[in-house]
């Protein structure tokens, strides 16, 4: 059987990480009423996005697990105060499913193991964090996992729509560099991108040996999903 090409419309509305809420992206959820929307928020263990809230129609969420999350965000917000930001998102969601629209949500980051790896040392050391290459290595796997976790959504979840509306809820940073992966360039293409200028410091042949010795986990998901 011939596969299905699917050309998805992105909607891109980042939130300003400031120290107040901003809901720019949640009257634009409103107003696009898109299929898909992508949560820069931690994927399973596994790396699987998928969430429990799809497997139920829009009339039959279970909206308990909303307010659970929304409780979580409320509590995050009193360190970042743009987490209301994302409170006032998932009302909106969740108006747009008491209207009958379906709409299919994950969280494509890489699992929490990744994602905190090195939280606090980057947390203040930035920006100068970005001359590091394990740095790189670092945001390089979360991206990796979210090109792979926007596709896969995307492939499972398009409702026989050759053009699905999907909202990016993610960093526009994160969203510039997972675009390039999503073109599928090659494994060259790919290092020199984010590696490029660290050659004296590391190759394709030696990273992994190295980050062995430096973080078992940024190893373990360098073998995982990195294909380098």
């Amino acid at each position: 059987m011939k596969r299905r090409i699917i050309h998805p419309i992105y909607r891109e509305y980042f939130v300003r990480e400031h120290r107040r809420a901003d809901y720019r992206h949640a009257r634009a959820i409103l107003r696009h009423r898109p299929d898909i929307l992508l949560n820069e928020m931690s994927s399973a263990p596994d790396g699987n996005p998928d969430l429990p809230i799809n497997r139920f129609s829009p009339e039959k969420k279970p909206l308990q697990w909303v307010r659970l999350e929304q409780r979580a965000l409320a509590r995050a917000s009193k360190d970042f105060p743009y987490a209301k930001s994302d409170i006032k998102l998932w009302d909106n969601v969740m108006q747009l499913w008491r209207e009958g629209h379906e709409l299919f949500v994950f969280n494509i980051d890489g699992p929490k193991e990744l994602r905190h790896e090195f939280f606090d040392v980057w947390n203040h050391c930035y920006p100068c964090a970005t001359k590091n290459w394990v740095w790189w290595v670092h945001i390089f796997l979360r991206e990796r996992y979210m090109a792979n976790n926007t596709e896969w959504a995307i492939r499972r979840y398009w409702r026989s729509k050759k053009r699905p509306v999907v909202f990016i809820q993610f960093g526009g940073f994160h969203w510039r560099h997972v675009k390039f992966l999503l073109t599928h360039p090659t494994k060259k293409e790919i290092w020199k991108y984010y590696f490029g200028k660290f050659e004296r410091e590391v190759t394709p042949d030696t990273i992994s040996s190295k980050l062995r010795r430096i973080s078992p986990v940024l190893w373990k998901h360098w073998r995982r999903v990195a294909d380098l």
